[in-house]
């Protein structure tokens, strides 16, 4: 591989680079978006070394798990909820439950 390649590479990642527009604290700024294996570093797509990819996506596959359980913990809570709803629903008020009035009778008493 000659200069001439090597050159012929570094222009080819600059044109790869993309940048997007994102809101941050209220402003707009550009975002640097990389290809597939690559990373963002000062502005510029660095290659990723092969720990570093394996790393990630160890820790993408645990996360995806991590999500995925507690979308069924809250399924779970969610049915709870709403069977513990339909109960206080069903419910009747005079049907022999003690009401939440309070009368008065004479002065003095509740």
């Amino acid at each position: 591989m000659d200069i001439n390649d090597k050159i012929d590479l570094l222009t080819m990642d600059s044109l790869d680079e993309v940048f997007k527009k994102v809101v941050r604290k209220g402003k707009l700024i550009r975002k640097l978006i990389c290809q597939p294996g690559m990373k963002a570093v000062d502005g510029k797509c660095k290659m990723m070394s092969p720990a570093e990819k394996k790393n990630r996506k160890k820790s993408a596959i645990l996360r995806g798990k991590k999500i995925k359980a507690n979308k069924s913990i809250q399924k779970k809570a969610q049915r709870k909820r709403a069977k513990s709803l339909r109960k206080r629903a069903m419910q009747i008020p005079n049907s022999g439950a003690p009401s939440m009035q309070v009368t008065k009778g004479k002065e003095g008493e509740i």
